[in-house]
């Protein structure tokens, strides 16, 4: 066989060599990259959308503690959550209870979306350390909206009374419209269920003299 023959069959078996190489690597990578770019626009990673939060899908709520730092240290009760709401507007609400009868149903305050059927940003809300005062604060990019309100017949200084607190939101979790997203729950008791929706359920509110109720409501 002469060497330019030779040459040729080199050539043609170090060409199909590299081609089956790469073949195999695009067959291992491209699912890898398909996924990758499958998650950071499920989870709103893409930097062309800066009015969402990264990290949480539409229409989703996700408690979280990051960026509270030693603000926790001056609170009581603490609670930060992220969204992307496929809303209009939102309000939150705090219900106050005797026993099982709802004695006040109180607006805190509303925020409107800025882009139409969309509402991103961090809900942040708390009671100071020995303070009888709620506080609450809704972070967009585009600004902060907040509250500060005396939160009634709350006393901590009342001594031999045992408050139990339940936080509502611990994981991923749907936006339904029209419907509350609990958040938060203080109670008269040493009871405390793994639900807001059970510990406010009028057989076991008649054993809580007083009980407290936070949550969201999104149209």
């Amino acid at each position: 066989m002469e060497d330019k023959e030779f040459q040729k069959i080199l050539k043609k078996s170090r060409y199909r060599q590299t081609r089956k190489i790469l073949i195999t690597l695009i067959c291992i990578l491209l699912p890898f990259v398909i996924g990758s770019l499958a998650y950071m626009y499920i989870y709103n990673y893409n930097p062309l959308e800066e009015e969402k939060v990264p990290g949480v899908k539409n229409n989703q709520i996700v408690s979280t503690e990051e960026d509270l730092g030693a603000a926790v240290l001056l609170f009581d009760y603490l609670g930060q959550v992220k969204l992307n709401a496929e809303a209009n507007k939102m309000t939150f609400y705090v219900d106050y209870y005797e026993k099982d009868k709802l004695i006040s149903h109180s607006e805190y305050f509303s925020a409107e979306a800025e882009e139409e059927g969309m509402m991103s940003g961090k809900f942040i809300f708390g009671i100071p350390t020995n303070d009888n005062h709620l506080l609450a604060s809704f972070m967009t990019n585009d600004g902060k909206l907040g509250a500060q309100k005396e939160l009634e017949n709350y006393n901590p200084h009342n001594e031999g009374i045992f408050w139990s607190s339940k936080n509502e939101i611990y994981a991923n979790q749907n936006i339904i419209k029209n419907q509350k997203m609990y958040l938060f729950y203080l109670g008269q008791t040493n009871r405390i269920y793994s639900e807001i929706e059970e510990n406010i359920k009028p057989e076991n509110l008649k054993n809580v003299d007083q009980s407290f109720v936070l949550y969201l409501i999104f149209e």
